[in-house]
């Protein structure tokens, strides 16, 4: 039996069947870590997964009825885009965690043409959802026809489509970041994608001024400013993501070694300390303000938004650690419709946003958050009614069919694939 040998969800028994290791299973972005061996499941992973979806399903909804304009409360809208902007960095993050406990390990066992397909696969399937989410911008009137085609090439913005262009673009750069991590380890791995930020600086300076750069550069590279976070500095967060999944992994083994817990804590350590030392130049104020407006820390790939956007995507994953591991909230429960079906629920979401949001402006805060919260619990809803349907009968309007346990690993894996969007 493989080591890596797949595990899979028994809608009847609500229980994971099956398989010796790690695994991902389900049609969700990121997949729900497994591990087999001892039965158990990374279910905190899962739930954060979920919470970042409903966040940032709820801030672009916001921002598509322009919920922000409104008036609200001193400090409410502070508060509230400092949660939502941790959303993009721990979706990244959980990226790297999903690609070091599923993708490093089947590499590292064999499968190393097995990993390239699924990456390829996962790759296609979000650049799809990509594509649809642009059309739904021109179909919706936020975006021309002009413009749709120039996003569908990464030339253009395509409304509410970053993270998912993030993830299909990262999915191919896994391609090297994976034997890489295996040559160098993951320590050397993340010190190589922060070496990027230099190496971006200098290809800056061939344009003089940053705004002058093509916009495929600023998307892919990070040369230039006005678009963010890059796929190039955004491999950062994945790389980190991929200490953290070092650590995750070992946990549900039981085998959490002196040499992980240093790494871990070196990274928080060092990641801390940058962020102090941006505090003592910029003051708390303007660190705030950097990393909650979109137009300062993110969209210039400030270094910033990913030290602090690493910290807060860890503590957010240690919160559900404790809530789920420790007090055991929701641990017995299957995982939730963002937590298992995150593609669907972020490229359909989106799509729907783009199409009808246009259409609808809020005239308050507290209708701005109604309509966006309204919104996040239709789209939680219409997957879970369609999840019920699966489960009861042989067929799903949503997925097309009912998942059912493969037997054949070759067979599992071409429906596995690394995390993928948000």
């Amino acid at each position: 039996m493989s080591f890596v040998e797949q595990l899979t969800w028994c809608p009847k028994t609500h229980k994971m069947t099956s398989g010796a290791s790690t695994a991902i299973t389900g049609g969700n972005m990121d997949k729900q870590v497994a591990v087999a061996g001892n039965k158990r499941r990374a279910v905190y992973v899962d739930r954060a997964r979920g919470a970042v979806i409903a966040i940032v399903l709820f801030s672009h909804a916001m921002n598509v009825v322009e919920g922000w304009a409104t008036e609200a409360p001193a400090g409410v809208w502070g508060v509230l885009s400092l949660v939502i902007r941790t959303g993009t960095p721990t979706f990244f993050v959980v990226f790297g965690i999903a690609v070091e406990i599923v993708h490093v390990n089947r590499w590292r066992n064999g499968n190393a043409n097995k990993v390239r397909h699924a990456l390829l696969k996962r790759a296609l399937q979000c650049y799809v959802a990509f594509a649809l989410v642009a059309v739904a911008g021109f179909v919706g009137g936020l975006s021309s026809f002009t413009e749709m085609l120039q996003g569908l090439i990464f030339v253009a913005e395509v409304p509410n489509g970053t993270v998912l262009s993030f993830y299909a673009l990262a999915l191919l750069a896994c391609l090297a970041l994976i034997p890489l991590r295996l040559r160098i380890g993951t320590i050397p791995t993340l010190v190589l994608t922060i070496v990027w930020w230099p190496l971006a600086a200098a290809l800056e300076s061939v344009f003089g001024n940053p705004d002058d750069a093509p916009f495929a550069l600023a998307r892919v590279l990070g040369v230039g400013d006005g678009v963010g976070p890059s796929v190039a500095h955004g491999l950062a967060l994945v790389a980190g993501g991929m200490v953290l999944g070092r650590l995750v992994r070992a946990m549900l083994d039981g085998a959490v070694t002196r040499r992980i817990i240093v790494e871990v804590t070196s990274v928080i350590c060092v990641a801390s300390a940058a962020t102090v030392f941006l505090t003592s130049r910029l003051g708390p104020e303007g660190v705030f303000r950097g990393y909650t407006d979109l137009s300062e820390f993110r969209q210039t790939n400030h270094w910033g938004y990913f030290t602090i956007g690493f910290l807060l995507a860890t503590g957010i994953l240690v919160a559900a650690y404790l809530l789920v591991e420790k007090i055991g909230i929701t641990k017995q429960r299957k995982p939730g419709p963002f937590g298992s079906s995150s593609l669907l629920a972020f490229g359909g979401g989106n799509v729907v946003l783009n199409l009808f949001g246009s259409s609808i402006t809020a005239t308050s805060a507290v209708q701005a958050v109604a309509i966006s919260v309204a919104f996040t619990v239709a789209i939680w809803l219409v997957i879970k009614l369609d999840r019920i349907r699966r489960d009861a009968g042989p067929g799903s309007m949503l997925e097309g069919r009912r998942r059912l346990p493969l037997r054949n690993d070759a067979r599992q894996l071409s429906r596995t694939s690394a995390p993928s969007d948000i």
